[in-house]
């Protein structure tokens, strides 16, 4: 009977040493558990703002862009407006938009005009009328032009810039610190240039 009891007292020793380890690799578990909640919360934090860093950047991107190429057309809109220029012709011709047809017509109008009075008039043919256009005129076209050459080369030497450095060995971060701007858009203009 001493034996028996021994061993019954024994079993709830071991029964009640299995619970205790029990407890506690489950207490273990449940602080694994919190722990590795935190990891995850701060891994959604950091990625929310890396995403919004992101975000951020293609904006500015994007209104670069836009702002590039509003220039661009506005130049382009200039430089085609300053290039043809439509010819001097009697006030019943109307010139169409500038383009090298019309420019084409009207000159042969234009020639066929002065035969016409050379041969009806011989005093008028000998008057050659041109435009002129006065001296401020003049100089305000010639500042435009090269204005909107200064703003070409300068934009023109931004993206060669970055593409000569990044070429040269320069990292994406310190070209980003060195134009001041987001690496999301370093990283998009030498994606659109290659």
């Amino acid at each position: 009977m001493i034996t028996t009891i021994i061993i019954l007292f024994l079993l709830q020793f071991l029964t009640l040493a299995a619970l205790v380890i029990l407890y506690l690799r489950l207490q273990k578990n449940e602080r694994l558990y919190e722990e590795q909640s935190e990891l995850v919360e701060q891994f959604e934090l950091s990625m929310q703002v890396y995403l919004d860093e992101i975000k951020k950047e293609n904006e500015q991107l994007l209104e670069r862009l836009t702002e590039r190429s509003s220039k661009e057309m506005a130049e382009r809109v200039t430089s085609e407006s300053q290039r043809v220029q439509t010819p001097l012709i009697e006030e019943e011709f109307v010139a169409t938009p500038p383009t090298y047809a019309s420019h084409l017509q009207a000159r042969l109008i234009q020639e066929q005009r002065k035969k016409l009075v050379a041969i009806e008039n011989p005093e008028e043919s000998a008057r050659v009328v041109k435009p002129q256009l006065n001296r401020a005129e003049q100089q305000e076209r010639l500042d435009q032009s090269m204005q909107t050459q200064a703003e070409r080369i300068e934009e023109e030497s931004y993206e060669a810039q970055v593409k000569r450095l990044y070429d040269e060995g320069e990292s994406i971060e310190a070209l980003a610190k060195r134009f001041n701007c987001g690496t999301t858009e370093i990283e998009l203009l030498l994606k659109f240039h290659r």
